[in-house]
């Protein structure tokens, strides 16, 4: 079992450089892309929803070293749609490709992540990646050696079977509680565990392993969007459900209203081919709706008017959760 000395030293990134370019017209060859300008950036590329594609210039270690030969480029998350990659000093016949839009089993090196596998020259070089994506532009690319590649799989999915194993079992309490004493709002609480668990599981890349011979990548993709949406929907019906029992102000219910339509809509704009404006407005009701609930704790609810009700959490332990 390794020491967290010996994982850190086996999950170090090799890359020197990293920079991108963002293509507005989404149309340049990689001939073009080649002599543009870049922009160097460290850690994350973040760029939110957008039209555009971008290219991401980075620079390989040379290597003299008989151990060292190659290394795995690694990309995560595991949501962005396409990544295809140029490397001029070792072309291919075939396209490299990878992305949630791609077979899991024709993935050069086969875990939950995005990866390629580059041979190293002895001089360090350029590699380009072109990703085009509807969803977010998120993504941390680095470069490790097969042992470090092996490492940060193991830490990736052991986090991941650690967080939905506590969803799991969250949800089995929800389903024995249902069953016992037939409460809505655990009713609904079921609900929203069931979808957390499926998005998560989706989210982290398990459905492309799992699936891949029962649907098409784009029908997983298209999964995955649809739990983005419906996650938001079930978390926001379940604190709909948890204040009906407190004195709201009216305006705030209106509010809840709003809210409650705007998922039908974002679902008919995603069957439409509005995909990515409907993540949109899907993001920044994720970024509103918790600001939102903490106001109502703290200003919306009629605590005068409570003091009876034996099942309403005191507001200091509801402004908390």
């Amino acid at each position: 079992m390794l020491t967290s000395m010996e994982a850190q030293s086996a999950s170090k990134d090799y890359l020197l450089e990293r920079a991108y370019l963002e293509d507005a017209s989404s149309a340049l060859t990689f001939e073009d892309a080649q002599n543009k300008a870049y922009t160097p950036f460290n850690g994350l590329l973040s760029k939110g929803y957008s039209k555009s594609a971008y290219w991401v210039r980075l620079k390989l270690p040379g290597s003299r070293n008989p151990e060292l030969k190659e290394l795995v480029l690694r990309m995560q998350p595991t949501y962005l749609d396409e990544i295809a990659l140029f490397d001029p000093a070792h072309p291919s016949l075939k396209r490299r490709v990878t992305g949630d839009r791609y077979a899991f089993e024709d993935s050069e090196y086969r875990s939950l992540s995005f990866n390629f596998v580059l041979p190293l020259d002895e001089n360090p070089r350029y590699v380009w990646l072109r990703i085009k994506s509807t969803s977010t532009y998120l993504m941390q690319v680095r470069a490790l050696d097969q042992k470090g590649a092996q490492v940060s799989d193991q830490v990736y999915e052991t986090f991941a079977i650690a967080v939905i194993s506590a969803l799991i079992i969250f949800l089995i309490w929800s389903a024995i509680h249902w069953l016992m004493f037939r409460e809505r709002v655990v009713g609904v609480f079921f609900i929203r565990q069931l979808v957390a668990i499926l998005f998560f599981a989706s989210y982290v890349g398990y459905f492309r392993v799992i699936f891949t011979d029962q649907f098409s990548p784009a029908f997983l993709d298209r999964t995955l969007s649809l739990l983005v949406i419906l996650s938001s929907a079930s978390a926001i019906w379940f604190h709909i459900e948890f204040f009906r029992d407190y004195q709201l102000n009216r305006w705030l219910k209106v509010v809840f209203a709003l809210l409650a339509i705007i998922f039908p809509i974002e679902l008919i704009m995603m069957s439409s081919g509005y995909l990515t404006q409907a993540l949109e407005i899907n993001m920044a009701l994720i970024l509103f709706v918790p600001i939102y609930m903490l106001l109502i704790t703290m200003f919306g609810i009629r605590w005068d008017q409570l003091q009876d009700k034996v099942y309403i959490l005191p507001r200091p332990s509801l402004i908390f959760f």
